[in-house]
């Protein structure tokens, strides 16, 4: 659960340790991510989370994910109001926006959704979507047993650490089904046109660390608008649509380093 005073300053610093994402990067089965994501989440200050995903780019068998560490009468209860479907409210967000949606937005579009999750003691928590190639999307939730002001607080503190775990998780799942489909994995290598400038891995290693783009501005002693425009350049050369995805994409392929 999402802690107060010491307890937040605790999950902040542990939010700080980046060794998760080499160990994201590397699970080689569903287990291990489902683990791995208990682990952080927890780190993070949340008690429990909720994958829903996608990918319809990849061949027959593991089109639709899902799983959570949720108690089971939650997940019952939530799988019989459709969940996946078009109708599941987590859904058409995750595919409508891209930007994180906090529990309280969902209320006036899912009030029974939101009520019922109380009584199993989830009083609050963070949608975080994400998009991928060919229509690819996710939803990761991170859910707090407690709620109030200083939990929502603690959650806006969090949010830039828990954004890229999502995008991690994300590329995970993709790659452990390609090993599964393709019985190895191939790793890319970068394409002479997808050569980063110094300055663009400079500010996406400043941006896997979960910096804003003034506190990247002021690292390197540039603007904040010459921060959009590199990160911007480096979106495009690595054909991703935003930047913790972009983040994902450079490490994957070894122009930066992770952790």
């Amino acid at each position: 659960m999402l802690q107060s005073a010491p307890g937040r300053k605790k999950a902040r610093m542990n939010a700080q340790d980046n060794s998760w994402i080499r160990r994201v990067m590397t699970v080689g089965s569903f287990a291990d991510l489902k683990d791995e994501l208990a682990r952080t989440g927890a780190g993070l200050g949340f008690a429990h989370y909720s994958f829903r995903a996608r990918y319809p780019n990849l061949r027959t068998g593991f089109n639709e994910i899902c799983f959570d560490n949720c108690p089971n009468g939650w997940r019952r209860y939530y799988l019989k109001q459709g969940a996946g479907a078009e109708s599941d409210p987590v859904r058409a967000r995750a595919q409508q926006q891209t930007t994180p949606v906090l529990w309280r937005e969902l209320m006036p579009q899912a009030p029974t959704l939101v009520r019922k999750a109380r009584e199993f003691g989830f009083a609050t928590g963070i949608i975080f979507p994400t998009h991928g190639p060919a229509g690819q999307w996710s939803a990761l939730t991170l859910i707090s047993l407690q709620g109030g002001v200083d939990t929502e607080r603690a959650i806006l503190d969090m949010m830039a650490e828990a954004h890229l775990l999502a995008v991690y998780v994300h590329d995970a799942c993709a790659r452990i089904i390609r090993r599964r489909l393709e019985g190895s994995v191939s790793v890319s290598q970068p394409a002479p046109d997808m050569a980063l400038s110094r300055r663009e891995r400079e500010c996406l290693v400043l941006a896997a660390r979960g910096k804003t783009a003034a506190e990247i501005g002021r690292s390197l002693e540039i603007s904040e608008r010459t921060v959009t425009f590199h990160l911007t350049n480096a979106r495009r050369k690595l054909g991703t649509a935003s930047s913790p995805h972009a983040v994902v994409r450079a490490v994957s392929l070894g122009l930066i380093a992770a952790g």
